[in-house]
């Protein structure tokens, strides 16, 4: 699903979701396209889904409210938000100096899954690469080899958000 009210990638949008289709058999300026047509199903759940973004939004917020208050912040990272700008918490990835594969594993023993974020970073792939290899971003770097999302999705209970701080608490320490 797209949105935008910006007519010149509207018409790009509606080229590129047909595949198959093009303007006139003349029209040799083509794209390379795919089927990016959404099907009923996933539109149907995509409008139900829409209606509830904002308690998701909440949710995911209370959640990451719990985070924020009994992480040990000593430690770690949180993610930063201000009164301009306000974090909905797709994922809430905190920063620590400790190895974070090894935080992973170990928080797998809590039974609590964790993931690595974005890995590889856009200027170590491949494509990215081909055009510029010499491309180096140590933050980024630094970033990503500290970087651990933590779980959090509207149906995490507190208890359950709870029971995520005092395992990380656990293993970090």
């Amino acid at each position: 699903m797209v949105c935008t009210n910006n007519s010149d990638w509207i018409q790009i949008i509606k080229d590129l979701r047909y595949h198959d289709q093009c303007r006139s058999l003349e029209d040799t300026d083509m794209r390379i396209k795919y089927s990016y047509m959404m099907s009923d199903i996933g539109a149907a759940m995509g409008i139900v889904q829409l209606k509830r973004l904002g308690y998701f939004i909440k949710r995911r917020r209370e959640i990451a409210s719990i985070y924020r208050e009994k992480l040990n912040d000593k430690i770690i990272m949180h993610p930063q938000e201000s009164e301009e700008k306000k974090h909905v918490y797709s994922r809430y990835v905190v920063r620590t100096p400790y190895n974070p594969s090894t935080i992973i594993e170990k928080m797998r023993e809590y039974n609590v899954t964790c993931e690595r974020m974005y890995v590889p970073p856009l200027h170590r792939r491949t494509l990215i690469m081909k055009f510029n290899s010499n491309a180096r971003f140590p933050k980024t770097d630094a970033i990503l080899n500290s970087a651990i999302s933590l779980p959090i999705y509207p149906s995490l209970s507190d208890e359950e958000a709870e029971y995520v701080v005092d395992a990380f608490n656990k293993v970090v320490n």
